[in-house]
Order: structure tokens, then C-alpha cells, then sequence
């Protein structure tokens, strides 16, 4: 079975008698080569520069009609092959198996002669590495030179490829995206299989060359080449993940060189995004489908060879997803070969049965606690616009330990007060509120020795008027990273009203409890982190009990539609609709608030 025409002369195959994996050459068929290309501008000005071909296919003369023909023809269907001789490997060549390939009663390599788009290979005469129907070559040959077709006629036999791939044309493929958006469904080719999930297609209605992204699913990588470490000119092979390598052999076989029904929109990843609709690395993100209408996303998912991606809520075939994968799952297929169910524990268990409403909150097969993207972490500093910092807990004692020896320090030894701080700087800064010392960074410098300072491992900052009280950190204390990390909360806006804030921020903290929470990133939005929250004992949602309050506002009707397609949107919703029905909090006098209905003059809670 044929899985990939290479060039015009070249295939790769799948033995259907051992199910291995070849590559093999037509027998006696030369396709169009670079060498071509040179010679003839060679012979045409001498003294002219020799530019390198980049993209072969496409630059060289009639190479893409003579793969075109055979992919058209041949790709995922069964052949005839006859080896007709191998040539030994060599210094600079590998060894190659040479065959003469059938498509039916078609020997192809004669198809391809006779439609100018090879040419037959000039043997020695006692040469018996040979085609065993070289003779018909020749003739094919002679009859499409006689003719005037492909390489034997006037014409340029080039493509006109407009190409969007790579950090160099990033900035025109953002300039396409929304012409893509609104094609919709469009016809491509795919090229080349990077992994599972991401490929590099040929769009043929305008053929234009873009990398491309699955949606909805998370596949293993696979192994790759990256630039070394200190060395970009080199290269290192970085090893893939577990069934990343079976992942891209699944795409190559069910995608590769196929022709393919594409849809291109947004869906939210985790990835930084420069711009809405597409990565940071240039790459549009959509859904796959095959020419018989089946979803590329749901195949990998079927296979075990991908995990269904948050984002994919709100897909057409989500329910379908789901399904698939907990088949998988129950069967430990693939990537879940080594999956154990997740336990609670017995407290949680008694807990559960005395609560109705948390034990479906655990029982949720939307909400995966055991998700690795759900991290342990300590809530240090809350702001009345309800940024969140958090410090990881796996990270905790490197911070209570670099306290517990800045404060030994300086208790030993006085710091030295009356340091003069400079914008940027990191230091030692004295906290009002405990008096102890603790790392900072020095945010703003105002007159009469007022000093803004970032306290870099609790997220709290401070106006500090006394320069006694700012010092150099000690040798060692600026190697750590900095241990408080800023989040938003998901799909959460701040009231309006300054006191409404202040109110909601100590309702937040007084859910926390200085207790230990779940935080998992549900989207990147303008270079934030947007967050849910939950109590790591119970698994309560900290936003939700804030929203069935009424203490905070629910974004509605603003941002990309595609990041509310969410179940914790849902969730988040219904929770405020209750608090609205209830008139509590925000809600007490209206279903609006200041920024949504300024002409009705409302003001926020009194």
C-alpha cells in the first residue's frame, strides 16, 4: 500500500506481506532534479551566481505535476511491485531498492515518461540494472519528446506556491487569517506530518503553503531535531513522549498527502497567543476532516493516541470526543495504557455521602482532578481587582527555608540601613505589618525618599518613606526565582464600585483560609493567566461560591466567543443567574450593573 509519494521517482510503501514500512524507487525513471535547473542556467550565462533551491517541489520544473499524478493516483491504495535490482549502499548514498510499480495493468513509471514528466535513465549497455520493461521507457519517451509535453516543451512546468510557514512569515499569516476565517470549509493537501497533530498543508484553492494546528486535542509529541544549546548551527535530538512516535505514524498513514476538508478558527490553548487566532509560533489552529467526512481530532482520540483538550467544549463532535476517549480509558488503549482511576480518600468519601451537591462536583467527568494541569498552590495576596498571587506549595519550603536564613542573617549580623535603592533593583525591604525582612523589587522612585517596592515572593506591595528600612540582599538571596506568581480569575470581572471590591476581595480570602487550594490556567489573554480556583480538601469552587453570592460579575458578551465555550463557564453562569433570581449582593436592585447599563444610571450595590 502506497503511504507517501516522496518525488516523482520515489515512494514509500507498506509491505502488506510483513506490514513493514519501505521506500523504494521507480526503476529506470529519472525525475526532474535541481541538477536540471542548474545546468540549464549554466549553459545560459556562465557567470552567473548558483541559487540554492529551498523548496525543490515547487521550484523545480514539472517536479510537482509528476508527484501530483502519482500521489492522485496512488496514495492509500494497494500496488503491484516488482523489484527489479537494488543498488548497494555507498559512501554517499544509501541503498536503494528499484521496482517497477502497477496500478492496475499501468506500469507507472511509463505513465509518467509518457506524460514528460521524468525521463528514463541512461544505462551502459552492460548494465543489467535495469527496468525489465526499460525498452517501453525509452519508447514512452521518445513518443512525449516527439509530442512537445512536460519536459520536452516550452512551458516553465512551475507552481506558484505562496508560503506562510516559518518565524519569517508570521506577520503575513495573521494578514490571512480572518480571509481563512471566512472561507470556511476549504480544500488542502496535507505535505508533511510534524506529529500527530500538526501538519503542514497546502490549500488548494489559492495554494498557499500554512502550518497547521488539530483543535480540541492534546496529542504526544513525538521525537524531534532542536538547534543544541550554545550552538544554534547544530543539532540535538530531543526524545519524544510515550506514543508520540505511533501518533505520527497513525497521521502519516490516515492524513498524509490526502486531500482534506478543512475548517480554521480559534480555540483557546496552552500557549501564549500574540494575536487572537493564532499561536506564537504562527501556526492556525482547526478542525481536520477527511474526504469521507471523518474528524482527524476523533480519529487520534479513537486510537488512544490523544487526549481530549478543554478548549474542545463547544465542538461540534465534543459529546463524541468524550466518548471515545473513556473508551480508551476503560480499556487502557494507547496513551492510557498505564492510567489508574483516581481514589478518594475515606474522609472525602464520608464527606461525599453528607453532602449531595459536593459529591458531584467529584463525581464530574467534565472536571478532572487528577488532571496534571491542576497545581498545588497557596494563596498569598489577593487585590481588590481580584488578581490572585500564589506561590506553588511543591516550591514552599524553598521559600520558608531562604526566609528562615535572611531573617538568621540579620538577626546575626544588622543590616546595614540608609541603602539607596535604583529602579529595578532587587533587595532586602522591611514589611510594616511584621517587621520582618523579605526580598523586593523596587517598582517606583518618588521624591522625599518614597520608594514603591514589589514584594517578590508574596505578591504585596508597599510605599516605604524610611530608607532604614531597605538594604542589599545578603550573597546567594537573588538566585531563587521569584516565588509569586499573578493570576487572574477566570471569566471573572471586578464590580464597578471601589467598596464592592474590597468586599469581594475579603469574601475571597475568607473562603481560603490560608488552606491549601487547586489552581488550574483555563485560558492566556493578553499575557494573564486566567485561573480557576478551588479548596484542595473539598474541591469546592472558590469563583462559584463568590458568584452564588453575588460578589462578583461573570463576563458576559465581551472577549472572543470561543473562551466562554467552557463547562466552568456554564457553571460560573448558572451560579450568578441564582444569586440574580435570589436579588442578593450585586443583584439586590437590578439584574445590571454600572458598566452594563449606564443609561439607566445604576451605580452598583449600596
Amino acid at each position: 500500500m502506497i503511504l507517501e509519494v516522496i518525488n516523482g521517482d520515489a515512494l514509500t510503501i507498506r509491505d502488506l506481506r510483513d506490514n513493514k514500512v519501505k521506500k523504494i524507487y521507480l526503476s529506470s525513471v529519472r525525475a526532474p532534479r535541481a541538477a536540471d535547473i542548474q545546468q540549464k542556467n549554466d549553459e545560459n550565462n556562465p557567470n552567473a551566481n548558483r541559487q540554492q533551491i529551498k523548496r525543490p517541489l515547487y521550484e523545480i520544473p514539472y517536479l510537482f505535476e509528476a508527484r501530483e499524478l502519482l500521489r492522485k493516483r496512488l496514495i492509500g491504495k494497494v500496488v503491484r511491485v516488482v523489484t527489479d535490482y537494488i543498488q548497494p549502499a555507498s559512501s554517499e548514498y544509501p541503498e536503494k531498492i528499484c521496482c517497477t510499480v502497477y496500478a492496475g495493468n499501468v506500469n507507472l513509471g511509463e505513465a509518467l515518461i509518457s506524460k514528460g514528466l521524468a525521463k528514463a535513465v541512461r544505462h551502459r549497455q552492460d548494465d543489467e540494472q535495469r527496468s525489465s520493461h526499460y525498452d517501453d521507457l525509452l519508447t514512452a519517451e521518445q513518443q512525449a519528446e516527439k509530442r512537445g509535453v512536460g519536459l520536452f516543451s516550452n512551458g516553465t512546468g512551475l507552481q506558484r506556491i505562496v508560503d506562510m510557514t516559518g518565524d519569517t512569515n508570521k506577520e503575513r499569516a495573521k494578514g490571512l487569517l480572518s480571509v481563512l476565517q471566512r472561507n470556511g470549509r476549504m480544500e488542502g493537501v496535507v505535505e508533511f506530518v510534524a506529529s500527530g497533530s500538526r501538519f503542514r498543508i497546502h490549500l488548494l484553492k489559492d495554494n498557499w503553503i500554512v502550518s497547521f494546528l488539530l483543535s480540541s486535542i492534546n496529542c504526544p509529541r513525538a521525537e524531534r531535531r532542536v538547534p543544541a544549546s550554545g550552538n544554534p548551527q547544530q543539532q540535538k535530538v530531543e526524545p519524544g513522549e510515550p506514543f508520540g512516535a505511533e501518533a505520527l505514524t497513525f497521521s502519516k498513514e490516515h492524513f498524509l498527502q490526502r486531500k482534506q476538508n478543512i475548517s480554521i478558527f480559534f480555540f483557546p490553548s496552552d500557549v501564549f497567543v500574540e494575536v487572537e487566532n493564532m499561536d506564537r509560533g504562527g501556526n492556525f489552529i482547526g478542525r481536520l476532516t477527511t474526504a469521507d467526512g471523518h474528524s482527524a481530532a476523533f480519529m487520534l482520540v479513537q486510537a488512544g493516541l490523544a487526549k481530549v483538550h478543554d478548549s474542545a467544549y463547544g465542538a461540534p463532535n465534543y459529546k463524541q470526543l468524550l466518548e471515545a476517549e473513556e473508551k480508551c480509558r476503560k480499556e487502557r488503549i494507547g496513551v492510557w495504557t498505564n492510567y489508574e482511576e483516581p481514589t478518594s480518600k475515606d474522609d472525602d468519601e464520608h464527606e461525599s455521602e453528607n453532602n449531595p451537591e459536593e459529591e458531584a462536583v467529584l463525581g464530574s467527568s467534565i472536571i478532572n482532578f487528577n488532571d496534571p494541569r491542576f497545581r498545588r498552590v497557596v494563596v498569598t495576596y489577593v487585590t481588590t481587582d481580584l488578581k490572585v498571587y500564589v506561590q506553588y506549595t511543591e516550591q514552599g519550603s524553598q521559600v520558608e527555608q531562604l526566609q528562615s536564613e535572611l531573617r538568621e542573617i540579620f538577626n546575626q549580623t544588622k543590616p546595614v540601613g540608609g541603602h539607596t535603592p535604583k529602579k529595578g533593583e532587587l533587595l532586602a525591604a522591611r514589611f510594616t505589618a511584621d517587621n520582618e525582612w523579605y526580598r523586593a523589587r523596587v517598582e517606583k522612585i518618588e521624591g522625599n525618599n518614597r520608594i514603591s517596592v514589589y514584594f517578590v515572593d508574596y505578591g504585596n506591595r508597599e510605599l516605604i518613606t524610611d530608607l532604614s528600612r531597605l538594604t542589599t540582599l545578603p550573597p546567594g538571596f537573588s538566585q531563587l526565582p521569584t516565588q509569586a506568581h499573578e493570576c487572574e480569575l477566570a471569566y471573572v470581572r471586578a464590580p464597578p464600585d471601589e467598596d464592592d471590591r474590597q468586599y469581594a476581595k475579603n469574601a475571597l480570602l475568607d473562603e481560603i483560609d490560608n488552606q491549601e487550594c487547586l489552581m488550574k490556567v483555563e485560558y492566556r489573554q493578553n499575557n494573564a493567566e486566567h485561573v480557576s480556583l478551588y479548596r484542595a480538601n473539598t474541591k469546592e469552587n472558590l469563583v462559584k461560591i463568590l458568584a452564588e453570592q453575588g460578589l462578583v460579575v461573570i463576563a458576559q458578551g465581551r472577549g472572543n466567543r470561543q473562551l466562554r465555550l467552557t463547562p466552568l463557564y456554564d457553571e460560573l453562569q448558572q451560579a450568578q443567574a441564582k444569586a440574580k433570581s435570589s436579588r442578593i449582593g450585586l443583584w439586590q436592585y437590578s439584574d445590571q450593573i454600572e458598566d452594563d447599563a449606564n443609561e439607566f444610571g445604576f451605580t452598583g450595590r449600596k
